[in-house]
């Protein structure tokens, strides 16, 4: 009985100590738990934090003032609209951006240079076989600042990048709309005539998308850059005169960006040269006056097809004549900054100022300081334009 007893006892407590470990065992692990569900429930309510510190970080602020500081501040695309949001735009500053119709841009940076010719008259006009008076209104030379930067078309405007205007604007240009027509070249003849059939699209010539447009008036080329400015809600314009010839000269002082020798002109620009010469005569066309080498085109070329210069431009010494913003003046006597031309309306009459040479131009008129002015509806088949995209009004 006793031992019966003593087993029973030990039983027990063997049991009692097994309950215990069990429930130790059982508390530990639900201990455990708790502290990791806690653990758990802490980071959730930090990461919800943050997203809501982001959240509120990114919410457009009151103080967006315009559709990139709107699109970059939120992650939700853009509307749809028709102007093209500054944000979808490269980052600036780059040395090059290509905006929304495929136009690539060139940084040019601000800084100084000599505006006009560093040659006297009498010094340019035994070295070209003209007359003096025919230099006179780049002088007197005189220093200019540019204060800043400013993005320039690489090419010339082309055909294709002019035809999305036309087509999205429904436009006609002066040469379609007054009935006059434009000014055409026949290769065949060398002749060259007003006549109302030809207009950008029809130049007497072949070309291509990439070549570019022509016969478009000053009024024509500064509705290319209102169009163009509304689509991408940027400012696109013309260039000033000062900003051309600085863009062109390129931290150069020669008559040319690569130095003086004319001849040279056949690796930079699409001038008069032998190409056409010897074309113009198998029609008993003789020309006088063209660089003794070739560039391999008789009339236009496609854009970009010479070497760039400093800025990394192209086509500024020939291909096309190129309008600029200002009305044609007399130069000042001292230095200025930032000029844009006579303030109070034409000075020689009703003359909007075209810069550098085309593919009919003579190494005269090729020269960086070479300045032209024509009526700013008149057009021809070597004057195109191309465009500066800055905030500078």
């Amino acid at each position: 009985m006793i031992g019966y007893v003593v087993e029973k006892g030990v039983s027990t407590f063997k049991l009692t100590k097994r309950i215990t470990v069990l429930a130790a065992k059982v508390a530990f692990f639900l201990f455990l738990s708790l502290f990791l569900l806690g653990l758990w429930v802490n980071s959730t309510r930090v990461r919800d934090s943050e997203s809501t510190d982001n959240r509120m970080n990114d919410a457009p602020s009151e103080e967006a003032s315009s559709p990139q500081d709107a699109t970059i501040a939120t992650d939700n695309p853009p509307v749809e609209e028709k102007s093209t949001p500054r944000a979808m735009l490269p980052e600036e500053p780059s040395g090059e951006i290509t905006n929304s119709i495929g136009m690539k841009l060139k940084l040019i940076p601000a800084g100084e240079f000599q505006m006009g010719s560093g040659l006297s008259a009498a010094e340019l006009a035994k070295q070209f076989g003209r007359d003096a008076s025919s230099f006179e209104n780049e002088y007197p030379s005189h220093p200019v600042r540019i204060t800043k930067p400013f993005y320039l078309g690489q090419h010339e405007v082309t055909v294709e990048q002019f035809r999305r205007f036309v087509s999205d604007r429904d436009y006609e240009t002066e040469a379609e709309s007054d009935g006059k027509g434009s000014y055409g070249f026949d290769l065949a003849t060398g002749e060259v005539e007003l006549n109302l059939n030809y207009t950008w699209l029809e130049t007497g010539f072949q070309q291509g998308d990439d070549h570019p447009v022509v016969n478009v008036s000053w009024n024509d080329a500064v509705a290319f850059c209102s169009w163009l400015s509304r689509k991408e809600n940027m400012e696109y314009r013309l260039p000033t005169e000062a900003e051309w010839e600085y863009s062109c000269s390129s931290n150069t002082t020669t008559l040319y960006q690569h130095g003086d020798n004319q001849d040279e002109l056949a690796l930079e620009g699409n001038v008069a040269d032998r190409t056409l010469a010897e074309i113009l005569l198998k029609s008993k066309v003789t020309m006088t006056g063209g660089i003794k080498t070739k560039d391999d085109y008789a009339t236009t070329a496609p854009v970009g097809c010479f070497r760039m210069n400093e800025f990394g431009v192209c086509d500024m010494h020939g291909n096309v004549r190129e309008w600029c913003q200002d009305w044609f003046g007399l130069y000042p006597n001292d230095s200025v900054v930032d000029p844009t031309g006579p303030k109070s309306g034409p000075v020689s009459g009703p003359i909007r100022v075209f810069r550098g040479s085309g593919w009919h131009g003579f190494a005269m008129g090729s020269r960086s300081a070479a300045r032209f002015g024509s009526s700013p509806d008149n057009r021809s088949n070597s004057i195109g334009f191309r465009v500066l995209r800055s905030s500078i009004k």
